[in-house]
């Protein structure tokens, strides 16, 4: 009895072996380097994929490990696959390397000075992203408008002493501030 128990053990941990080294020949490891290149061929280290976004969509599958390689990664990023159970999807940093995901979009030009007016620019920008906020050397900056509020004394959140516009006597794109809401010329400043 004890030598069918031992026969039957060994096929299993026969089996169990051939089980498991099935899943590992199917798993693969993938890189994504900011200096890569998307393209059909690109995924190994030597010729890493430049987005992760490509790299999800085109490369990696149940069990695989997609290496991210060290810098900024400036892409919106939506992950469909998810593996399958005991066999999930590993994104991770190539050891010892440091990633950011940023969704931002560099913005780059002149800035001017803006009809004049003290202390306010503009940048003509053509990107193919819509900017909703502004950040200059990683601090947020607030939009133009009258009276000047900040973030950082929480004055932005204030609506007391925010101006109020009147639409009726306003006209191309200029707007009247109307006065009995908020006078101007007692206002103090923020």
């Amino acid at each position: 009895m004890g030598f069918k128990r031992r026969l039957v053990m060994k096929r299993f941990l026969f089996l169990f072996i051939l089980f498991l080294s099935f899943f590992n020949i199917y798993s693969a490891d993938y890189y994504v380097s900011s200096s890569g290149t998307d393209n059909g061929s690109c995924g190994s280290e030597g010729s890493p994929c430049q987005t992760i976004q490509y790299a999800l969509d085109n490369k990696v599958g149940a069990g695989d490990t997609l290496y991210i390689r060290g810098g900024t990664y400036r892409e919106t990023i939506t992950i469909d696959e998810d593996g399958s159970s005991g066999n999930v999807i590993t994104i991770q940093n190539y050891p010892n390397e440091v990633v950011t995901i940023d969704g931002t979009a560099d913005v780059s030009g002149t800035w001017n000075t803006y009809s004049s007016v003290s202390g306010s620019y503009q940048l003509s920008y053509s990107g193919d992203n819509d900017i909703t906020q502004l950040f200059v050397d990683d601090v947020p900056m607030v939009n133009a408008r009258w009276p000047n509020a900040q973030f950082n004394d929480d004055s932005i959140f204030s609506h007391s002493t925010w101006a109020q516009g009147d639409e009726d006597n306003s006209s191309n794109g200029s707007l009247t501030i109307d006065e009995d809401e908020h006078d101007p010329r007692k206002c103090c400043i923020c």
